[in-house]
């Protein structure tokens, strides 16, 4: 329906191949999925963090499902200070279990928060801060809404 409603739809299966293919993103589940799914998400969205558990729950069932993790830090700096620190972690290949910790944690996101959450998920502190400082533009650039504040480590 999208495609026949041109212009609105008319570049969408373009669009929805890039976001299923660019591989920068992280990405977790098997690589001969039946369904790759873009999950995009904000850490301080509460849609996000009440859909995240049905969401990783139909996920375990169906064993054939590829997530493909956009980070959209949408709702102001500590959104975007924690999908830095949650990309930075994905050089670590802890991803997942950041995603998970800071999906879960109720605590308001700061440092102390942020901190915690990485050592849960089994990352270390010092790798994370080296990678980011080196990566800084990368990780702006997996953020689906570019984080436009300088990149501050943990």
């Amino acid at each position: 329906m999208l495609r026949r409603t041109a212009p609105i739809g008319r570049d969408v299966g373009a669009t929805a191949d890039l976001i299923l293919t660019s591989g920068n993103s992280p990405e977790q589940g098997p690589a001969d999925a039946t369904l790759r799914l873009a999950v995009f998400t904000d850490y301080r969205c509460p849609a996000c963090r009440h859909a995240f558990h049905a969401l990783e729950e139909a996920v375990e069932r169906d064993s054939k499902v590829r997530v493909i993790y956009k980070d959209w830090p949408i709702f102001g700096p500590p959104s975007e200070r924690a999908a830095s620190i949650a990309l930075a972690c994905a050089e670590q290949e802890i991803y997942p279990a950041i995603h998970r910790q800071l999906m879960t944690d109720s605590r308001i996101i700061d440092d102390d928060m942020l901190r915690d959450a990485v050592t849960s998920a089994g990352g270390t502190g010092s790798a994370r801060r080296k990678w980011l400082a080196l990566h800084a533009e990368v990780v702006a650039a997996r953020c689906v809404q570019t984080v436009k504040r300088p990149i501050r480590s943990v």
